[in-house]
């Protein structure tokens, strides 16, 4: 058993040498005195172990806590009165640039290439059918 075998079974068994088992119990207690990084790291895995299982006596959440902060999140959060104030104006908005938008393809289409000009025709019907003009 080589020293990186060591080192990757504190990953493995925590640092707690107790739940380790025999044979590397005992070749870690023995890595644990002659090498002092080694004996840190183990000190290091301990207090991790003790932090994740002082996690585990966590109080538990009320019921239905989650399910009260889910609705919550996922409700809209501009009020049901001021929804149809602003959606109308940004509706708007949009017809009106999907127009623009149409016109500028359709006047490069024409002047890239005049056989173009069906494809430009195409493009402002397309922005008059968005802007529902």
């Amino acid at each position: 058993m080589s020293e990186h075998d060591l080192w990757d079974a504190i990953d493995r068994h925590g640092g707690d040498l107790a739940a380790w088992p025999d044979m590397l119990r005992q070749r870690a207690e023995l890595q644990r005195t002659l090498d002092p990084a080694f004996a840190e790291a183990l000190n290091e895995a301990r207090a991790l172990d003790a932090l994740l299982f002082s996690a585990h006596e966590a109080e538990p959440l009320p019921y239905g806590m989650a399910t009260r902060i889910v609705a919550r999140a996922s409700e809209p959060s501009i009020p049901r009165w001021l929804r149809p104030r602003i959606a109308l104006p940004f509706a708007a908005a949009f017809a009106g640039a999907a127009t623009l938008a149409g016109a500028a393809i359709a006047d490069v289409l024409a002047s890239a290439d005049p056989e173009l000009l069906s494809l430009a025709e195409l493009a402002l019907g397309a922005a008059g059918i968005i802007a529902g003009n």
